[in-house]
């Protein structure tokens, strides 16, 4: 019986680490009857959404998407294996998205298909989106973009409403097909690998899996590039900039505190918000999946907030580039 599952992300729940982990162990996974194929230039499979979603030249497919698909489909949708196909890519929604009812007709000839989909709250969601569009480009003024995120319930094109995410998948996908985890909870027991290898129904030796070495895509420390934004737009990120704003933001914040993005008043804001749609998300997907839950955004306590970098702050990092 085959099986196709699609692992359509979110963007910032640990995507790329999946994926580069399941491409370095794609022989062992193959023995145990899991197919994490090859496709184009990356390990994950963004190229298979060029067909809907605009995308850099890199992935483009020798011979076009259609022909990949067609060949992934030929090879393995009449055996017993299951294909595994990864790109945080099939949830983007703006200003173009994937069709999903073209493509769950696309995998008909799968025995069975199933969409799994990582969530985070929307607080680190927006936080990881910021950090990692930085890493590009400078965003515009940090309080316009969150504006405009909490107005349109988008944030670079990626949706915060996941009632709507949800509608968008059940445009081509039944409600069975479709699973969701949530960031929190699988950091917090198994794991990310782990639950990935659940996911797919790995049952072979963990210990024969390689995990990557070094981390990968991983975000910047918020505050620091914040500050960098304001003083050093529009070029991108400096290592040596960053280190001097960190020397003058560790003297300037306890060490031992988390630091977060936003101002307590943002977070309030962002709870009620989206707590209450969470809510109604939460007990809608239930139905299929008893033990999902999302954390509540809340303010925690015993953070250093962006609201704390001050005039006292500022002078320090005067100093500090003097």
């Amino acid at each position: 019986m085959s099986k196709l599952i699609i692992h359509v992300g979110t963007h910032k729940t640990a995507t790329t680490f999946i994926q580069d982990t399941l491409a370095l162990n794609a022989y062992v996974l193959a023995q145990n009857n899991i197919i994490f194929p090859k496709v184009g230039k990356f390990a994950g499979h963004h190229s298979l959404v060029t067909e809907w979603v605009e995308m850099a030249p890199a992935y483009s497919l020798e011979g076009g998407y259609e022909k990949v698909w067609n060949k992934l489909i030929d090879s393995y949708a009449n055996t017993d294996k299951t294909v595994v196909l990864s790109s945080e890519e099939f949830s983007r929604f703006s200003p173009t998205h994937v069709d999903m009812r073209e493509l769950r007709k696309r995998v008909s000839a799968f025995d069975s298909v199933e969409i799994v989909c990582t969530l985070k709250d929307q607080m680190k969601f927006l936080q990881s989106i910021y950090l990692e569009i930085s890493k590009r480009r400078t965003p515009a003024s940090l309080m316009n973009w969150l504006a405009n995120a909490h107005q349109t319930n988008l944030a670079d094109g990626l949706l915060l409403d996941y009632d709507r995410l949800y509608e968008h998948f059940l445009t081509g996908f039944k409600p069975e097909e479709i699973k969701f985890l949530s960031f929190d909870q699988i950091t917090r027991s198994s794991g990310v690998l782990n639950t990935f290898l659940e996911v797919i129904g790995y049952e072979g030796d963990r210990d024969a899996i390689q995990e990557i070495e070094k981390p990968v895509n991983v975000s910047g420390e918020p505050l620091s590039v914040w500050i960098y934004n304001i003083i050093n737009a529009p070029k991108p990120i400096q290592p040596r900039i960053i280190v001097m704003i960190e020397r003058a933001l560790s003297s300037h914040l306890p060490s031992h505190k988390p630091r977060s993005l936003f101002t307590e008043i943002e977070i309030e804001k962002m709870a009620a918000q989206f707590n209450p749609a969470n809510e109604k998300f939460v007990k809608r997907i239930r139905r299929q999946q008893p033990e999902f839950n999302l954390p509540s955004i809340k303010k925690v306590t015993d953070s250093a907030f962006r609201s704390e970098v001050n005039q006292s702050f500022w002078i320090k990092l005067l100093r500090e580039h003097y």
